[in-house]
């Protein structure tokens, strides 16, 4: 159907997951979330959390507020860092929770890898340093 073909076909990385307690349970992912992360259907039934975020995260309380926004039913968008399979990269994350018919919380979880964009702007904010830099010299 349309929703699976556009699912599957997302450049983007995307978990549908099922919230359970406090936590966001997977339970499908995208190829393009299996890439990402380097995972396989293994990820499936664990914590999204577990998956994603490094170990020695620095600011839980992000992951938190995040995780409380979700459970409450509320869309959530935030920048984050987060280990992949090449790395740690840097993402705009947008949480799309929804109810299903049966009255569970399930969302979506669509990771966007925004770090050249994010290098490309630290670059810039370096070169209007040097600039103005040489500006106050003259």
């Amino acid at each position: 159907d349309r929703f699976s073909y556009l699912f599957n076909n997302l450049p983007d990385a995307v978990a549908e997951t099922e919230f359970v307690e406090e936590d966001a349970v997977i339970r499908s992912v995208n190829p393009a979330f299996a890439e990402v992360f380097g995972t396989d259907d293994a990820v499936l039934g664990s914590a999204l959390n577990d998956a994603v975020v490094p170990p020695a995260h620095s600011d839980e309380r992000e992951t938190d507020r995040l995780a409380d926004q979700g459970t409450a039913g509320d869309p959530v968008q935030s920048e984050l860092r987060r280990r992949t399979a090449d790395g740690y990269r840097d993402f705009l994350f947008r949480g799309i929770p929804y109810r299903r018919d049966d009255g569970r919380l399930w969302s979506f979880g669509i990771y966007t890898d925004i770090t050249e964009q994010k290098e490309r702007q630290q670059e810039l904010k370096e070169f209007e340093t040097i600039i103005e830099s040489l500006t106050d010299a003259v």
